[in-house]
């Protein structure tokens, strides 16, 4: 059994300028087709906008809400609260359920600034995590609320709020409105939204978003959206994000994902729009020049900086109800600072699927076929830590769509586990093409995995890689000309003695190969020529 190496192999120079290769490296998930569906066995997160950061945003189709009579609120409890459905909330009721949360130093001034929801009339509010994540640049003193009680006009900042429950992992919190800051007593009646049944939403479905995008002269806004794609995970079922169409900036993040019956559904889950990074819609993803080295000097791939996840209300019942025995805190003290792990992170036994059957994968594949309805990836891992950030970035002949691409959420598959899968998914069948994923940790663009999904009538070939190089072969990658990155150890978890011989179907074109030692040296690299035809081809690691 070939031993997982505690480094990483330097970047591939030449041979198409390839990133690196990583024998048991990072990986972190992998997201499927757009409005069509995803699979996922993952979490999900996103940042909160930082009160002085300069944020650059697509134009959206948000709207003001205008200003509407008060609204009449029902008896107090401490339970989420329902609505009657015969007669659905207006647009002005919502928004004055929808709250702006302002994390705030001991002064009062405020640092950083999301969006959450009133789920109880005795103010309970859901809202994300990373909303009251205390790490740098958003770490406060306490957590203020700004309640709408005009829709035409700035809420006004009333309330500190206590922390009751979170779950760094979904990216989810429950605060509680604790105090008036002008020493009155709190209300006892708190206009709500009720929560309503994720398990329920369709592809299709109309969703209304409420939140507020910034901080400074800006009322709460909503945007009109659908349902697009769902994602499945191992531990959070198959609805573990509702995928919308609707584009909402920053700040809208932890807010109000609303069905038309003015039930809330889900918390919008905001990605990289509004923190002090150098771009937030363009990302270095790859060696796009050749050098062997991922970094500024590489051409930046747009990638947007808007929400298109939901974390649907279901995930968010155990810590709902886990808030009414929790001791409140002032400030959330744990779970967030994780960028120190990622360095840890290791990945083992990498494999393609056609689909996954009681969590494992249904078959074996390195080549596809156009047509079938799913197209799986599995992977063993350690080092992960809860809270850090991942994205799943989606390759189709070379063409990023960010339809198809999860941005920046939470892992939750805890520290270490076995045939962690994800999915791309389309009852219509995936089309033929080449299909790369890249993979990003924190930030970091990490390692890619691509595979060819051949057209009717194609064929691949019998490839076979005869060790010539006189020493054993621990990790051996490869991956077709057009990819990125080499990949991961395809060898996974044996070795190639000298002599010996390792076979695997592949694609027509050309593959891009690399041998390594067991202290990960390069023992060979080559590139082979593989006929459309589906002849055998035979290439030697010498």
């Amino acid at each position: 059994m070939a031993p997982t190496p505690t480094t990483t192999p330097a970047n591939g120079g030449g041979g198409g300028g390839k990133g690196k290769w990583i024998a048991g490296g990072v990986l972190v998930g992998l997201l499927g087709l757009g409005g069509i569906g995803v699979a996922v066995s993952g979490g999900g997160d996103d940042d909160d906008a930082p009160v002085a950061a300069d944020t650059t945003i697509a134009e959206t189709t948000e709207t003001t809400v205008a200003e509407a009579p008060e609204t009449t609120v029902a008896e107090t409890t401490d339970t989420p609260a329902e609505t009657p459905t015969d007669e659905p909330p207006s647009v002005q009721d919502l928004a004055r359920a929808t709250v702006q949360i302002l994390t705030a130093d001991a002064n009062g001034f405020p640092v950083c600034v999301g969006s959450g929801s009133i789920i109880s009339e005795g103010g309970r509010i859901l809202t994300n995590a990373h909303v009251i994540d205390p790490s740098p640049p958003c770490g406060y003193d306490q957590i203020l609320v700004a309640i709408t009680t005009d829709t035409a006009q700035v809420p006004d900042i009333t309330y500190r709020a206590d922390v009751l429950s979170v779950d760094v992992g979904l990216d989810l919190a429950v605060l509680q409105i604790a105090e008036r800051l002008d020493g009155g007593a709190v209300e006892t009646s708190f206009p709500t939204i009720e929560v309503g049944d994720s398990d329920t939403v369709q592809l299709g479905d109309p969703l209304r978003i409420f939140g507020y995008p910034t901080i400074g002269g800006e009322t709460i806004t909503f945007t009109n959206g659908s349902v697009s794609g769902f994602t499945q995970t191992a531990g959070n079922g198959d609805r573990a994000w509702i995928k919308t169409d609707a584009t909402i900036a920053g700040g809208n993040s932890g807010g109000a994902a609303v069905n038309a019956a003015g039930q809330l559904v889900g918390v919008p889950t905001q990605a990289s729009a509004g923190d002090n990074t150098d771009i937030v819609d363009c990302r270095v993803l790859t060696d796009t020049n050749g050098d062997g080295v991922v970094n500024d000097l590489d051409q930046c791939v747009p990638i947007g900086g808007f929400i298109n996840g939901i974390r649907p209300v279901a995930l968010a019942a155990p810590i709902i109800a886990e808030a009414d025995s929790a001791e409140p805190q002032r400030v959330f003290d744990g779970g967030f600072d994780t960028s120190s792990a990622v360095g840890d992170v290791a990945l083992s036994f990498p494999q393609w699927s056609s689909g996954i059957v009681d969590d494992l994968p249904a078959d074996d594949i390195y080549v596809g076929v156009a047509g079938q309805t799913e197209l799986c990836f599995s992977f063993d891992y350690s080092g992960m830590v809860d809270g850090m950030t991942w994205s799943a970035l989606w390759f189709v002949d070379g063409e990023f769509d960010e339809s198809y691409s999860l941005v920046d959420i939470t892992w939750n598959g805890g520290p270490e586990g076995i045939a962690y899968w994800v999915c791309a998914l389309n009852d219509v069948g995936l089309a033929a093409g080449d299909y790369e994923l890249l993979f990003q940790f924190e930030g970091e663009t990490i390692a890619g995995e691509a595979i060819t999904l051949l057209s009717p009538g194609q064929s691949p070939s019998e490839l076979t890689f005869v060790n010539d190089t006189g020493e054993t072969v621990c990790f051996l990658a490869f991956s077709s000309s057009w990819a990125s990155y080499y990949g991961l150890d395809e060898l996974r978890e044996d070795i190639l003695e000298a002599g010996a011989s390792f076979v695997v179907p592949a694609a027509p074109g050309t593959i891009d190969v690399r041998a390594f030692d067991c202290d990960v040296n390069v023992l060979a690299e080559l590139s082979v020529d593989i006929p459309g035809d589906g002849s055998p081809v035979t290439a030697s690691l010498s």
